[in-house]
């Protein structure tokens, strides 16, 4: 392992345990056994390197995460987060880079990673199988796009949860990624009964 490569590994693991603000260079100098020179040789500031990672760990999902085109709007979103549950047990690190990145959301540092992973590798973020699945019809365009949004990503949360609750148990995972669907294809009401 290159003096570049045991920086990343060491910046992965500061950065996987700490927000951006407290992860520390030096602990991530300390743990990659190099210099404060050798670091600012490969790297100008802390930004550089945690963009270069979160850019990194959004690249090898990418090339890990196949997206299925469908009619079925829940096929699709269950066939997306169970591709999500295998990245992450195949590359825990930048899972749980991942994971720590969307909680700076609102952030000066989230903005600006956000903002050079758009430009950097073109994503288009209105081209997203969500607003794809909003404007086919495939979800109920009673509810506002921004509401299906957050619904959606209250939805991943509670798989993430359950994936650190559950320490990657991927048949307890399941269940609660069925009940999950269960709930959003039929609402919480309770069926009536058919003799009352």
């Amino acid at each position: 392992m290159n003096k570049r490569e045991s920086i990343i590994k060491a910046a992965l693991d500061e950065f996987s345990q700490n927000d951006y603000e407290q992860a520390s260079i030096n602990k991530i100098i300390k743990e990659a056994k190099t210099s404060k020179g050798n670091f600012y040789h490969y790297f100008k500031n802390k930004e550089e390197l945690y963009m270069a990672l979160v850019s990194e760990a959004y690249q090898k999902k990418l090339e890990n995460v196949i997206y299925v085109e469908t009619d079925d709007f829940f096929e699709q979103l269950q066939h997306q987060i169970m591709n999500g549950i295998q990245f992450a047990k195949d590359y825990p690190a930048y899972y749980h880079l991942s994971r720590r990145f969307a909680k700076e959301k609102g952030s000066n540092i989230y903005n600006r990673v956000i903002k050079e992973i758009v430009d950097c590798h073109k994503v288009d973020e209105t081209d997203t199988s969500l607003v794809k699945s909003y404007q086919k019809q495939l979800i109920d365009n009673d509810y506002p796009l921004a509401f299906v949004e957050k619904v959606m990503y209250y939805t991943f949360e509670n798989i993430n949860d359950a994936m650190e609750q559950e320490n990657m148990e991927l048949s307890n995972i399941q269940k609660v990624l069925e009940l999950t669907m269960k709930l959003l294809k039929n609402g919480l009401q309770a069926k009536k009964p058919l003799h009352e």
